[in-house]
């Protein structure tokens, strides 16, 4: 999907999604040509910036918590960054 669908999915604007590959959150996104191409686990990704920015993270928190979690024992077989783990651990941190 382009960036136009992952903003209207995720009810934020272009440029918040712009600002979150900016300064690292959003990375590794696919490009065909000179367009972005985003995925499902990007959708859930920005929901849970929004989430754990209503939680009362900042971005910076965020990405370090993301940061922190990006080591190579955490990729799967195909080399690829699963963000369903820091996910979870907010959900199990701020479930309370």
């Amino acid at each position: 999907m382009y960036i136009g669908e992952i903003a209207t999915r995720c009810d934020v604007s272009l440029k918040t999604i712009r600002h979150y590959e900016a300064i690292g959150l959003l990375s590794d996104i696919k490009r065909q040509g000179s367009y972005r191409i985003y995925e499902n686990a990007d959708v859930e990704f920005v929901t849970l910036i929004k989430r754990a920015q209503l939680l009362g993270l900042s971005l910076t928190q965020l990405k370090q918590l993301i940061i922190g979690f990006k080591k190579p024992c955490l990729l799967n077989k195909h080399g690829f960054y699963n963000y369903r783990l820091p996910l979870l651990i907010i959900k199990l941190v701020f479930s309370k």
